[in-house]
C-alpha cells in the first residue's frame, strides 16, 4: 500500500495517471488490501492459477509472475474506461469521510454546449496511520 500522506485527490489523481501512463507496479502500490484482493478474486475468476494468486497475495510471487498479473491488472482497468480518453481523465473533487473518500473523475465532452461529463468513481480508504489506498474504480461511462 502507498506509504505517504497525500490527500485523497491526490492518490486518486495519482492513480489514473498510472493507468494513463501503463505504470502498473504504481497501481498495485496504490492499492488498498481490499482493492489488491478484489483484483487477486477478479483474476482467479478470469482464470489465474490458484498458487500463482497465492504467491501474490503472500508477497512471494515470481517477479514474472507478478509482472504478468499487473499489466492484466492494468489492461483491465484500460479496459474499464475504455469510452473514455484515460489521459484525459481529471479528478475534480472528493468527498471525504474520516476513513473513507470518493473522488470524482470526469472527461471532457465531444458534444457541442457541454464541457466534460461524469467518467467514473475512485473509493478510497485511510488505514490507521491516515494513508490513503484504492479500493475500487467505478467507471460511470462504459462501451462494448
Amino acid at each position: 500500500m502507498n506509504s505517504d500522506r497525500s490527500a485523497p485527490v491526490d492518490v486518486a489523481a495519482r492513480f489514473v495517471e498510472a493507468i494513463a501512463w501503463g505504470e502498473h507496479t504504481v497501481v498495485w502500490e496504490l492499492l488498498s488490501p481490499t482493492g489488491r484482493s478484489t483484483a487477486v478474486s477478479v483474476a482467479l475468476a478470469r482464470g489465474l492459477d490458484r498458487v500463482i494468486a497465492s504467491r501474490i497475495v503472500d508477497n512471494v510471487a515470481d517477479p514474472a509472475e507478478l509482472d504478468e498479473f499487473l499489466r492484466r491488472l492494468l489492461h483491465g482497468l484500460r479496459r474499464d474506461l475504455r469510452s473514455v480518453d484515460v489521459a484525459e481523465i481529471k479528478v475534480v473533487a472528493c468527498d471525504v469521510d474520516d476513513r473513507s473518500a470518493i473522488a470524482h473523475l470526469i472527461t471532457p465532452s465531444t458534444i457541442p454546449g457541454t464541457d466534460a461529463w461524469a467518467a467514473g468513481r475512485v473509493v478510497m480508504a485511510a488505514d490507521d496511520a491516515g494513508r490513503w489506498a484504492i479500493d475500487r474504480l467505478e467507471p460511470v461511462i462504459a462501451g462494448p
